[in-house]
């Protein structure tokens, strides 16, 4: 079987039915080799084609063909997320970069998988990026919330899985990734408000949630640091002036502070820990790990969102606020923030041939649930047009 299934892919190789693309990538130090494609679980170890499986059985490669039924399988020119590892000059060389995967998930819209560990191969360390290109006409990135509109009396918390699967039963589109961002600050001290967003939500130029007129709570705990999405055009089709970019990173903590170009804000919680491509942690800090949850903002317009799984030692130990910040400069961004973390951190993605699912660990062995969360859109319409065979 395993013969035929090469012997096929070769011919559609041959026939130029298959673009003849790396579809996943492995970096090992400074060598990449594209088209060896690993298979990964990240509770019990990747295997390559010239390792044994947990039960030592040699590892078969298997041909696995996917048909462009949606945008989960769209095969497209990304070259990959760009990943310039060590590129700040602050960077104390602490991390060796181990192995980088990466996947087209639609258009405007890629993933990668990054693995690093420290010289004595002690401090594990995986991450997962997603990133999502507003310039292109099939992204949207939105907030996700369950039910997706906040009602006063009605609050509620979901697991990011809900949320998710809630926001796309509401029509709010097909979610290729999502994220937590914001905790349920109330749990446990007041009930009635469990599930009451803690920063400011818009859809399309709909506020949904203004903090403003939350509990007086807010003004001690509440998140402003949001990601703001403009308009190109106003309602009298009027061009985005020059000064106002695509995608910024303010603070928003009422309608007071909006200037009339957002289309979507989306909450992310705490401060800044990357502010005009500078680390808010001069030290550097290899202690204090935890899962992390993480949105940031390139000036091309491209919104970040990164997970680093933690607690789960010799899987993944998880960052510090210094080093969190280093990895998303490494990734091109200027500004960051670092959101609800802990056992809230879940990371979904919906990879070719895959559903959305939960793609990270969560350290509390599950999903927990928690208020809002970011999502990537994808809008791209499908044309059931073959793409590609796998090597896995």
């Amino acid at each position: 079987m395993k013969r035929i299934l090469s012997m096929l892919l070769a011919t559609i190789m041959v026939l130029g039915m298959l673009p003849v693309t790396a579809l996943a990538e492995e970096v090992d130090g400074e060598n990449a080799n594209q088209g060896n494609v690993f298979a990964m679980n990240p509770v019990e170890g990747y295997v390559s084609e010239d390792e044994t499986d947990s039960e030592g059985n040699e590892a078969e490669q298997v041909a696995v063909m996917a048909l462009k039924g949606d945008a989960t399988t769209y095969s497209g020119n990304n070259s990959g997320i760009d990943y310039n590892f060590n590129s700040s000059s602050t960077t104390d060389g602490y991390y060796n970069l181990i192995s980088k995967k990466d996947w087209d998930i639609a258009p405007g819209i890629k993933e990668a998988e990054i693995v690093l560990n420290n010289d004595a191969g002690t401090y594990r360390q995986v991450l997962f990026v997603m990133e999502a290109d507003l310039n292109n006409e099939y992204v949207e990135v939105i907030h996700s919330y369950t039910g997706m509109k906040p009602e006063y009396g009605s609050y509620t918390t979901g697991v990011m899985s809900k949320q998710a699967a809630l926001a796309e039963k509401l029509g709010y589109g097909n979610v290729v990734g999502a994220m937590n961002t914001c905790l349920s600050w109330y749990t446990g001290y007041t009930p009635d408000r469990v599930g009451e967003p803690l920063g400011f939500i818009m859809y399309r130029s709909e506020i949904y949630f203004d903090p403003a007129n939350c509990g007086y709570e807010y003004g001690n705990v509440g998140f402003p640091s949001v990601v703001v999405i403009n308009k190109d055009f106003d309602e009298n089709g009027n061009p985005r002036p020059a000064d106002i970019p695509k995608v910024e990173m303010p603070q928003i903590r009422s309608a007071a502070d909006l200037d009339g170009w957002e289309e979507y804000v989306i909450p992310c919680s705490s401060g800044y820990i990357v502010k005009d491509g500078i680390n808010q942690s001069a030290t550097p800090d290899h202690s204090n790990a935890a899962p992390r949850s993480v949105v940031g903002i390139k000036p091309d317009g491209t919104v970040v969102m990164m997970l680093n799984d933690g607690r789960q030692s010799p899987y993944s130990a998880g960052m510090s606020m210094y080093e969190l910040a280093e990895v998303m400069i490494d990734l091109g961004c200027s500004f960051a923030v670092n959101c609800d973390g802990g056992g809230s951190s879940t990371y979904l993605s919906q990879r070719p041939g895959e559903e959305l699912k939960v793609n990270n660990v969560p350290s509390d062995g599950g999903e927990r649930e928690t208020t809002s969360g970011i999502m990537f859109i994808s809008t791209a319409p499908a044309d059931g047009e073959f793409v590609r065979a796998t090597i896995n």
